[in-house]
């Protein structure tokens, strides 16, 4: 991927600021920049508090009054003028200095946060939090004899694993069943999210808040869409030979090439053996510990890390990482529901990354909560940088006992072979979010979209369509 000189900029910005401070910093009289960070920290830091709390139980009604709680005084404190007015004359200092870097760091935050309301803010955290708990609503299938019994609360590949010996009839009631459960988070609280963040954007001069959400990061939509179109002729060319392997598996099988079968033609092509085969030896209950350890010799620091982990029916489904209070304390929570699989190996990994990040802070950056993440869009690469490590056979040879030796490079292989199948699925999912937010009250078209998008970088067959319209896309 191209880097522009725009981007280098961001990045070497940020990571040149320590000597900055170190150099000037260190011999000057306090900036009141510095007086907003004293204000800032505990603002941030009781947000993140907040924000684990509120992960680790979706639920938690006490957790979730204190994270609306600080997200109306993170507004208030970019409604105070003297806020503003502080992170303006910072600005007009000279480029490349403490002062102009952190100032324009502010602006950032301050662009996103200061056209929203008290109301508007706990309005958005209470259809936050019903969402969450919607995704956290477990469904299972039943045939009709009471025999077989299938978790839904999975990826359609993942589901038909335990469904391949069922009839016809009973997997098409399955996929609608699926389809129904899936889509049921496709709702007016979704809905009322987006128009919600889209009156935000609009009174802040934007179209909508996709296009502010990116200048809070010091992005353009025109920085996303060359992105895009690079990893896209880097996913192409994969997707072709992923395809005629799936179609000769059909062939060879006589089935027909349809998005209910490709799970199993996948199976048969053998394109996801090395992971299947895998899973059964990565024991989920010591990810946490087995990673923390490698991270420990390879001489990272995890002092003040705190994990978090258990089942999505309580614990917000998925891997989420928050700086407590850097560069001491850091959290981690991540949902737990299956007892063997490679997937909470890498989600710790993932977030273990980004608490590196956070460890790492030099105490003039931490005591500044602008300068805590990576500048976009290097914030995910630099975590999916340790995220790769457990797939790796010196990895598995030490922390993997398990997993025989024959099958450590066949799962390296793997992840090497289907990674650009992960960067589709981030491709379509960010451009779906653009959409989203340019027409929030067509959600039958977005669907349509999301299913239209994938089927062209992919030449997937297409997916089935919900009894209200609703095309689903994986």
């Amino acid at each position: 991927m191209k880097t522009t000189p725009r981007r280098i900029r961001q990045w070497t910005s940020c990571i040149s600021l320590m000597g900055l401070f170190c150099t000037l910093g260190c011999t000057e009289s306090a900036s009141p920049l510095d007086e907003l960070d004293e204000r800032y920290l505990e603002i941030m830091v009781d947000l993140a508090v907040a924000d684990r709390d509120s992960s680790r139980n979706v639920r938690n009604s006490e957790a979730r009054r204190r994270k609306t709680a600080g997200e109306k005084a993170r507004v208030n404190f970019f409604h105070d003028k003297r806020v503003q007015k502080t992170i303006e004359e910072g600005r007009q200092a000279e480029a490349g200095t403490p002062d102009r870097i952190k100032a324009d760091a502010y602006w950032q935050h301050l662009i996103v946060a200061q056209y929203w309301t008290e109301e508007e803010k706990a309005m958005e955290t209470r259809l936050l939090g019903r969402l969450e708990e919607a995704a956290s609503v477990e469904a299972t299938w039943t045939s009709s004899d009471g025999i077989s019994q299938i978790a839904l609360d999975r990826s359609w590949s993942a589901v038909t694993r335990d469904a391949d010996k069922l009839s016809e009839a009973e997997r098409e009631d399955l996929l609608h069943q699926f389809l129904q459960h899936k889509m049921g988070l496709v709702n007016a609280d979704l809905q009322a999210l987006i128009e919600l963040r889209n009156d935000v954007a609009q009174r802040a001069g934007f179209d909508n808040y996709w296009k502010l959400s990116l200048a809070g990061q010091g992005l353009t939509p025109e920085d996303v869409h060359e992105v895009v179109n690079e990893l896209t002729m880097v996913v192409s060319p994969v997707h072709d030979v992923i395809n005629q392997r799936i179609h000769q598996a059909a062939e060879e099988a006589g089935l027909a090439v349809t998005f209910s079968n490709t799970p199993t033609l996948r199976r048969m092509a053998g394109l996801d053996a090395s992971r299947d085969t895998a899973n059964a030896h990565f024991d989920t209950d010591l990810a946490e510990e087995r990673v923390i350890t490698a991270f420990q010799d390879m001489g990272i620091d995890t002092t003040g890390w705190q994990v978090y982990s258990g089942p999505r029916r309580y614990v917000r489904a998925g891997v989420y990482g928050f700086p407590v209070r850097p560069p001491d304390h850091v959290a981690i929570v991540m949902s737990q529901d299956r007892r063997w699989s490679i997937w909470q190996y890498e989600a710790m990994a993932h977030e273990a990354g980004h608490a590196v990040w956070w460890r790492s802070l030099d105490k003039e950056s931490a005591a500044s909560p602008v300068f805590w993440e990576p500048p976009a869009p290097w914030f995910e690469g630099f975590a999916q940088f340790f995220e790769r490590m457990v797939y790796e056979p010196a990895f598995t040879a030490r922390y993997v006992p398990e997993l025989p030796e024959e099958e450590r490079e066949k799962l390296s292989n793997w992840r090497r072979s289907t990674f650009a199948e992960s960067i589709t699925d981030g491709i379509v999912s960010t451009l779906v979010e653009e959409r989203l937010y340019e027409d929030p009250n067509n959600l039958e078209a977005v669907c349509r979209f999301a299913a239209e998008t994938r089927e062209r970088l992919t030449s997937s067959p297409k997916p089935p369509v919900t009894e209200d319209g609703m095309v689903y896309d994986g």
